[in-house]
């Protein structure tokens, strides 16, 4: 019994010991540097069929030197999609919005399903998104009114969530935006979840 308490000690030693080289070979920083890149958020929207999408609005913080994007994405039958349009922030930091170019694709929800799709480049209160809005306008009735569709940045979830070594959550940034935020310690002791 002694030997298996001496020997448990000893490999909590080490393990501490190169979880402290770990920190110190590869700062939290730049871990995150790597993985946020390709992290996408993703939520379905609802548009009446045969609406014509006109525009994308993108409401959000951004106080860093990259830009996050907002996309309006259609994935189809054949398992394909396509990006339909895009905005993203830009210009002096705080608070903004930003608005895509004109699109003209008309919804058919038989064929595609819609979504809205957000990349942040950090996972920070620096990069946070408030909201999207699209602006539509009903079939039969293209020269009338635009009616928006507004869904807030709570409703994302990221795409890929089957990161075992990576939770994601939300921050609340204020003024009713969120922000991405990742706790991957886990990313540094890999011997543990074998």
């Amino acid at each position: 019994m002694n030997t298996m308490k001496k020997n448990t000690c000893l490999k909590l030693i080490f393990a501490a010991t190169l979880v402290a080289l770990l920190f110190v070979v590869f700062p939290v920083e730049r871990v995150y540097a790597d993985i946020v890149t390709s992290d996408i958020f993703i939520t379905q929207i609802h548009l009446p069929d045969g609406a014509r999408i006109d525009y994308l609005r993108i409401y959000y913080y951004d106080d860093s030197i990259y830009n996050q994007t907002g996309y309006i994405t259609t994935y189809k039958n054949d398992h394909s999609y396509e990006d339909l349009i895009s905005a993203s922030s830009s210009g002096a930091p705080g608070y903004g919005s930003a608005l895509s170019s004109y699109s003209g694709h008309v919804v058919n929800n038989y064929t595609n399903t819609y979504v809205l799709n957000w990349r942040p480049r950090l996972f920070s209160g620096d990069m946070r998104l408030v909201r999207m809005r699209v602006a539509y306008k009903v079939a039969g009735d293209f020269g009338g009114p635009w009616h928006y569709l507004s869904v807030a940045g709570s409703n994302f979830l990221p795409r890929d969530h089957n990161h075992l070594d990576l939770y994601i959550g939300w921050g609340y940034g204020g003024y009713g935006s969120i922000y991405a935020k990742a706790d991957n310690f886990l990313n540094y002791l890999p011997f543990i979840h074998e």
